[in-house]
């Protein structure tokens, strides 16, 4: 807990982009990107549907979920492939610069969809009127509704929509963001939540109403930056300890401004922000303590910081906490004063009112009163005749609902002097909200403003051709001639007592092809596809297995942790088969695995149509997977199963097949160190140090999906190379070489599992 109240304060970080490195499209200034056909598919589908039920005045009501199921697959879909292209042939800035295209085309097409209700109306109630019809007045109706209401639909459909994929963010794509392109980056949930970026009319009555604060003017005009400015002043005057950003900001000097405004966004901005300079290639927005809403809470909230002083008093001394107490003071000081300087400049009532006509206007009026109004009129500032005028959106007033209006007044009347400090920290978190807000939207639309969604056939094959098109697919729709093999691991399993197993099977009139089968290459053969692994070899005594990386499908990358997921399976496959053995008075059957991984591509040589893998990797799994009979007299299998040991200097050519390292493998997995280093990539490790028999040992634990989409969890040792010389062995020193083994005992993995 800080003793200082001001170092609790975050000050939310500020959202850059690089795009200098992105090649512009065929204008030469716009970034061209093409979006998924599925996923453009699905949005117009849904569009059609969600536009249907906004303008259904029968109140239509269908299987929301349904309807968004579709495009929630595809958005993710389309969106894990972009993020893992941070592997292949984008930066970090430029997969997030991408992304904002997904928010800009659905902006537009809801635009373009309502636009082709209403032209469609038009053409119906053109027709209708040249046939004489009566049923034009109902089209015409239609007609005037569909207009008075257009900013409206259109907000709620997108809210809808932008809704749906923050939680498909939240739910799915928010730990592969943080993997792969760390938490250092803009927060594109945050972004999806900022609804301000979704209504044309900043300063929409029942907009306001409903998310923040009715900021009172007159018609066009808004007092937000009257009050805003006001704040400013008074935090600069009385809290130097934090720097305040001017929100509005007119000194554009000789700077040119941003060229293009393709959604009108900055200038609907320039109201509340000021004229956007042009930032280029850099887009860059900084944020202020002010512009955290949670900051709010903190500096403000005296009675839950008076709770505080007890402990800092414990922690440190009774003077700090005095201190504590006098920082308290001093902003519950600050908060008086903005309530004075809202009360002098008549707006604490308004915004006080705001709070109440929000609770009552649509649950008890139906939305049917003019929201502005009834906040004028709670507030004091017109009359009961000007609400209810027809003229300006008003209607008759019940009894019922006059003694709600009284029963309202009294409330904002009670909340203006006993409860004014909890009014006041609401509105300075709206304040806080809205600025937050403004400053992402302006944000989102200089990204738009660099980004040329193309639809048509022409467009696109221009683009393609010139090399300069930014292609956001599904995985289903990568071209077959772009799955090109960048990288692959190999997996080797050295299966052990096979012999013998045949042979004592035999001497029993038993079937050892049978045997094998139905025990042992059976289930590993239905658990392959589930790993995505490939068969290179396998015979009696030896499986070689391939697991390849595409070039176009990074969002596929994780061959090293779904062969260590396979080898896992085939060791509890030798255990169910071992089992078995015992009851049948057959000797057991042992496995020594070893997996390795390169970053190339291997080579095919072919026998008929019959590929040939040609890869060194597979060689070093082969060694990687051997067991010594020398250390199999020596060492035994307790927590872990794999050792790996050096020959003495005077020793070495004395190894075995040449080999300057010993191994024990008995039901092991062993990992070289480049799989390691390539598995740290393809998920996220977590280092731990626990003490086993005596010794204490280093594991990393994460988790990962096999090609089913399935969770796994996946234990790493970090051994030390030890020594072998006459033969005996020492452990390793922890300056010794590391080498890594894949843990397969389930206690461990559980105590793991647990404790993270």
């Amino acid at each position: 807990m800080s003793e200082n109240l001001f170092d609790r304060v975050k000050i939310p970080q500020a959202w850059h982009l690089d795009i200098s490195g992105m090649q512009k499209g065929i204008d030469n200034y716009h970034v061209d990107v093409r979006l998924s056909k599925l996923f453009c598919s699905d949005l117009k589908i849904l569009i059609t549907e969600l536009i249907r039920r906004e303008t259904d005045q029968k109140n239509f009501q269908g299987d929301t979920e349904k309807a968004f199921s579709p495009l929630s697959k595809s958005y993710l879909d389309m969106m894990t492939v972009l993020i893992h292209r941070v592997k292949t042939d984008l930066t970090v800035d430029e997969v997030c610069f991408l992304q904002f295209s997904v928010a800009k085309f659905i902006i537009d097409s809801v635009t373009l969809a309502l636009n082709s209700v209403i032209t469609e109306t038009k053409k119906q109630a053109t027709n209708l009127r040249n046939q004489g019809s009566m049923q034009v007045l109902k089209v015409q109706h239609q007609l005037a509704w569909l207009s008075k209401h257009y900013n409206s639909i259109a907000y709620l459909v997108k809210k809808q929509i932008f809704e749906h994929l923050h939680r498909t963010e939240y739910r799915q794509l928010r730990v592969i963001r943080e993997q792969y392109l760390g938490t250092n980056v803009i927060d594109f949930q945050d972004f999806l939540s900022n609804i301000l970026m979704l209504n044309r009319d900043l300063n929409s009555s029942q907009f306001l109403i409903e998310h923040y604060i009715s900021w009172g003017g007159d018609l066009e005009e808004s007092e937000f930056p009257a009050v805003n400015e006001a704040l400013e002043a008074l935090l600069l005057k009385e809290l130097p300890e934090l720097e305040t950003q001017v929100l509005f900001d007119n000194s554009t000097g000789d700077k040119e401004l941003e060229v293009y405004d393709d959604l009108r966004g900055l200038r609907a901005l320039q109201y509340y922000l000021g004229p956007a300079p042009n930032m280029r290639n850099n887009v860059r927005e900084d944020f202020c303590w002010l512009e955290s809403p949670q900051n709010i809470k903190i500096l403000f909230d005296s009675e839950r910081l008076r709770e505080d002083i007890p402990e800092i008093r414990k922690q440190f001394d009774a003077k700090t906490a005095r201190a504590f107490a006098r920082q308290i003071k001093k902003l519950e000081k600050i908060l008086k004063r903005f309530g004075v300087l809202l009360k002098k400049k008549k707006y604490l009532t308004h915004f006080i009112a705001s709070y109440e006509a929000r609770k009552i206007w649509s649950n008890e009026f139906n939305g049917e009163l003019d929201p502005k109004l009834l906040c004028q009129y709670l507030a004091g500032e017109c009359s009961i005749k000007r609400l209810q005028d027809p003229a300006l959106g008003g209607r008759v007033i019940t009894d019922n609902e006059m003694l709600l209006l009284k029963n309202s007044l009294k409330e904002i009347a009670q909340a203006s002097s006993k409860n004014l400090n909890d009014k006041l920290i609401d509105i300075l978190t709206d304040i806080s909200r809205f600025r937050l807000h403004l400053k992402y939207t302006r944000f989102a639309h200089r990204i738009f403003n660099r980004l040329s969604i193309l639809t048509d056939a022409n467009d696109i094959d221009l683009s393609k051709q010139a090399r300069t098109l930014f292609l956001l697919p599904c995985s289903t729709e990568i071209e077959d001639d772009e799955a090109k093999i960048v990288h692959h691991t190999i997996m080797k399993a050295d299966v052990r007592g096979s012999t013998v197993v045949t042979e004592m099977l035999e001497k029993k009139n038993l079937n050892p092809a049978s045997y094998f089968s139905l025990h042992f290459f059976n289930p590993i053969n239905e658990i392959i596809p589930v790993y995505g692994g490939n068969k290179v070899f396998i015979e009696g005594d030896a499986i070689i297995l391939s697991f390849l990386e595409y070039e176009h499908m990074p969002q596929q990358w994780f061959s090293v942790a779904r062969a260590c997921g396979l080898a896992r399976s085939m060791l509890r496959i030798i255990q169910a088969n071992n089992n078995f053995a015992r009851q049948s008075e057959l000797p057991n059957l042992e496995l020594g695995i070893g997996i390795c991984f390169s970053e190339e591509s291997p080579r095919f040589l072919f026998d008929g149509d019959q590929p040939i893998m040609i890869s060194s990797s597979i060689g070093l799994a082969d060694r990687l997977s051997s067991c010594s009979w020398k250390l199999r007299e020596s060492l035994q299998s307790k927590i872990f199963n794999v050792e790996v040991l050096a020959y003495a200097d005077d020793d070495r050519e004395k190894g075995e097949k040449g080999q300057q390292m010993i191994r024990y493998n008995v039901n092991g997995i062993l990992l070289e160190n480049q799989a390691f280093a390539k598995l740290q990539k393809e998920v996220k490790l977590r280092k731990i140090s626990a003490t086993f028999g005596g010794r204490q040992e280093n594991l990393y634990y994460g988790l990962y999906d096999d090609l089913m989409g399935k969770r796994h969890d996946i234990v790493v040792r970090e051994g030390r190379v030890g020594l072998w010389e006459n033969d005996s062995f020492t452990h390793g020193t922890e300056t010794a070489e590391p080498y890594y083994e894949v843990v397969t005992n389930g206690k461990v993995i559980s105590m793991l599992r647990e404790k993270l």
